[in-house]
């Protein structure tokens, strides 16, 4: 069982990559109806430790999932576990990601709510050399700023945290690879990261065909 009170962190992966088909014949992975439908509690049994950890033992480790028409989720206590499992479990066979138009969508979002607003953003900014090459910031409604408005205007957002605005609790942050975490805090919220990953496919800002990715994209947030 996931963990509660917790946050998960991981990505969405298009349906290119093997590990979903690997996984349900992966002896060493234990499957679990989680408590929203379509969700799966995962439980990988290492044969070795994966990080820091006394040898000897049961080396267990646990994982959200859920398959999408198009792709798949996959969220741990760490963003590193998640690459580990791909890498493990289904060796040779890079994830693909899909590309997530994370800027597009925080401008629209600026212009017109609808159901979220942006929270957190992380940008490049472009224009001030090596003085100014990033920059994040946090907020009740980011776009009812004129500061982080202007600031848009010179940057590149790349990370995003979205808030539904009926509820008025933040849901997920996910980036322009396709890294997401969120806050695995009571049942749910995996029924609003449902709504909220629909919302963004649905929308145009998440490119499916993708591409191989590295372990580092996943957690990126400015470069």
């Amino acid at each position: 069982m996931f963990p509660f009170n917790t946050v998960a962190s991981g990505g969405i992966f298009t349906n290119y990559s093997r590990l979903p088909g690997v996984l349900r014949h992966a002896s060493d992975v234990r499957w679990q109806e989680a408590q929203r439908p379509g969700w799966w509690n995962l439980r990988w049994h290492s044969k070795e430790p994966l990080f820091d950890e006394p040898r000897g033992g049961d080396y267990t480790y646990d994982f959200l999932f859920r398959q999408g028409r198009e792709g798949y989720v996959l969220a741990s206590t760490a963003a590193e576990l998640v690459t580990k499992l791909h890498d493990v479990v289904a060796p040779g066979h890079y994830p693909v990601v899909p590309l997530v138009r994370v800027h597009e969508m925080t401008r629209q979002l600026f212009e017109k709510p609808e159901e979220y607003s942006v929270t957190a953003l992380h940008a490049r900014i472009n224009g001030y050399g090596r003085n100014l090459r990033s920059v994040s910031l946090y907020g009740d409604d980011l776009g009812e700023a004129a500061l982080v408005r202007q600031v848009f205007e010179t940057s590149v957002v790349t990370r995003v945290q979205l808030r539904q605005l009926r509820q008025r609790r933040d849901v997920l942050s996910i980036g322009k690879n396709g890294g997401i975490y969120f806050s695995f805090d009571r049942v749910e919220c995996l029924r609003d990261v449902d709504m909220c990953l629909r919302f963004i496919s649905s929308r145009g800002y998440i490119l499916w065909s993708g591409s191989p990715s590295g372990a580092s994209d996943l957690s990126e947030e400015v470069s």
